[in-house]
């Protein structure tokens, strides 16, 4: 299984030893998908554990690799995410490496500086975003409430506003991983919503890439967990 593991920071080996051990037929979320493989927190799942997923990438040359990469999972779907689908945002592609492009409008300006040199957002590509409900909805049906064991948001600042899109009354998760960002009063934020929703920051997240990271599991993550913990290589 080795070969499969393909997380920056080993969040991918921390999340199937310490939070998922042998659970197959899983279900994620990723909000910022990459090509499905590089620096991927659900690569592994996917392909050794048959977990299937929604992915969202707004990157249109990784979107187009995306496609081909997971072809069998539930979709793949070319987007920016944000809460306010009025909102027109404007693309920024990283100089040196995919995975630091973002939406200029939630960036920080040091990440600006020090991944988009040259650039204004007069070299961006404009683009309206979606709520993440209105997306999910699309693939998945309304008025369904739906369960996802894991989400991971990574889209180098955006990541509270596209939170800040879900009904929570609706969607469930298990454990919700997302990049910190540059700034801590954006961090304490995240951290208020989901505690009014229900979610936990974890105390065994220091193996999950903490510095870069934080980690939160449903307020009920032992009794969801605990009879496929217990019976082991379960499917769900």
């Amino acid at each position: 299984m080795n070969g499969y593991f393909q997380s920056q920071d080993g969040e991918d080996r921390c999340l199937i030893e310490h939070f998922f051990p042998q659970i197959c037929n899983g279900k994620y979320l990723e909000v910022g998908a990459m090509d499905g493989i590089y620096h991927s927190n659900t690569y592994s799942l996917y392909k050794y554990l048959g977990w299937k997923g929604v992915n969202l990438e707004v990157d249109p040359t990784n979107f187009e690799a995306l496609s081909y990469n997971r072809k069998d999972d539930l979709a793949n779907v070319h987007t920016a995410v944000c809460s306010d689908s009025s909102q027109t945002v404007h693309f920024a592609i990283g100089k040196n490496d995919l995975a630091t492009s973002g939406l200029w409008e939630y960036a920080s300006e040091s990440h600006k500086q020090q991944h988009w040199t040259g650039q204004t957002k007069y070299n961006t590509i404009a683009m309206k975003c979606t709520p993440l409900q209105s997306i999910l909805d699309q693939i998945l049906g309304t008025p369904k409430k739906y369960f996802f064991d894991l989400a991971v948001f990574d889209t180098e600042g955006s990541e509270f506003s596209a939170l800040l899109g879900i009904d929570y009354n609706r969607v469930g998760f298990g454990v919700i991983i997302i990049e910190r960002n540059e700034e801590k009063k954006t961090n304490q934020k995240i951290r208020d919503l989901l505690s009014t929703k229900g979610y936990i920051e974890s105390t065994e997240q220091y193996e999950c890439g903490y510095e870069k990271n934080m980690l939160f599991t449903h307020h009920n993550f032992d009794g969801i967990y605990a009879q496929l913990h217990a019976l082991g290589n379960t499917k769900r």
